[in-house]
C-alpha cells in the first residue's frame, strides 16, 4: 500500500464522515408513469499514486421504478462494490480486506408528479454498510461515484426531498433543474460529534438531448454542506460533471462518464461506466 499525502488522508476523512447525496443512483432520469429496470457497473480512473485496485474492481447499481399509479412511483436501488488489492501488504486489518464484495446501502424513493414540468422525489437511504467492512472495498465504491456517496458511506441514514422541473425548449432539447433539501445521521459509537444530524443542499443543472435512436443527458451537480457555516465554503462544496449516452430501443445499452471538478479531489480522474436499462 503506498503512502497517503496529507490532503489525500484528509479527503478520506471526509468521505467517511460528510457524505453528500443525490436523490438516485441511476444515470437518467426516466419518465413518470414508466416502470423500469436499470443496472450498470463503474470503474473508477484513479491517481497514479494512490492504491494500486486491480482490474476486476468495480461497483454496480441495480434501480428498478414500479408500481406507478395516480402520479406516483416507487423506486428500489441497491449497489455493490467489489474491490482488490493484489499486493496490499498492510497489517491493519481495516486497510486490509481486499477481494471483498460489499452491498451497499439501498435507496428507497417515491416521486409524485405535480404538474406537467415539475416532479417530486421522497427518498430514504438505509444504513447496510458497516465500519466492520474495512477500508478497501467501501472507500472504492466511495471513491467511484463521489457525486454519490451515500452509496457506501458507512453507518449512514438519509431523507432527502428534491424538486424536479424539466422545460421543453424544443422537440429534441430539454432543460432542466433540480434542487433539494437532505437530512443525514451517522451513528458511531466511538465519535459522539458523527452522531449529529446534519442538513445539506444540492443542486442539478443540466440538458437532455433526444434524437431518434440516442439520447444524450449532460449535468454539473453540486452539493453544500449548511450546518458546518464554521467551514470555509470552498471546503463544504463538492461539483461534478456528468456526461451519459444510450440508445433508444427496448433494451437500452448506455456509458456515461464522471469527474470532479474541485481540485481538492486529487485521488480521482474520472469514473466511466456502462449500463442497460429497458421498460416494461
Amino acid at each position: 500500500m503506498k503512502a497517503f499525502s496529507e490532503s489525500t488522508l484528509l479527503l478520506i476523512i471526509f468521505l467517511f464522515t460528510i457524505s453528500p447525496v443525490s436523490a438516485q443512483y441511476t444515470l437518467f432520469e426516466h419518465p413518470m408513469g414508466h416502470k423500469y429496470y436499470e443496472i450498470y457497473v463503474s470503474k473508477p480512473i484513479l491517481d497514479d499514486d494512490f492504491l494500486d485496485y486491480d482490474a476486476i474492481s468495480n461497483i454496480g447499481v441495480l434501480s428498478s421504478q414500479f408500481y406507478c399509479s395516480s402520479g406516483n412511483c416507487f423506486v428500489a436501488e441497491i449497489p455493490y462494490a467489489y474491490a482488490s488489492i493484489p499486493n496490499n501488504d498492510s497489517s491493519d486489518d481495516f486497510f486490509n480486506k481486499s477481494d471483498k464484495f460489499v452491498l451497499g446501502n439501498p435507496l428507497l424513493a417515491v416521486r409524485k408528479k405535480m404538474s406537467e414540468i415539475q416532479r417530486l422525489d421522497f427518498s430514504l437511504t438505509l444504513p447496510n454498510v458497516s465500519s466492520s467492512d474495512g477500508f478497501i472495498s467501501p472507500f472504492y465504491g466511495l471513491i467511484a461515484r463521489i457525486d454519490q456517496m451515500e452509496m457506501f458511506a458507512p453507518e449512514l441514514t438519509t431523507f432527502s426531498i428534491d424538486s424536479l422541473f424539466t422545460f421543453s425548449a424544443n422537440s429534441n432539447v430539454e432543460p432542466f433543474i433540480k434542487i433539494g433539501l437532505i437530512g443525514w445521521k451517522r451513528d458511531i459509537d466511538s465519535d459522539e460529534e458523527a452522531d449529529e444530524f446534519e442538513i445539506l443542499n444540492r443542486y442539478e443543472v443540466g440538458f437532455n438531448v433526444n434524437q431518434s435512436e440516442v439520447m444524450m443527458s449532460t449535468k454539473i451537480k453540486g452539493i453544500t454542506i449548511i450546518t458546518e457555516s464554521d467551514i470555509d465554503f470552498s471546503e463544504r462544496n463538492l461539483n461534478y460533471f456528468t456526461l451519459a449516452l444510450k440508445h433508444k430501443s427496448d433494451f437500452q445499452p448506455g456509458i456515461y462518464v464522471m469527474m470532479p471538478l474541485d481540485d481538492e479531489i486529487e485521488i480521482l480522474k474520472y469514473t466511466i461506466g456502462i449500463g442497460i436499462a429497458s421498460s416494461f
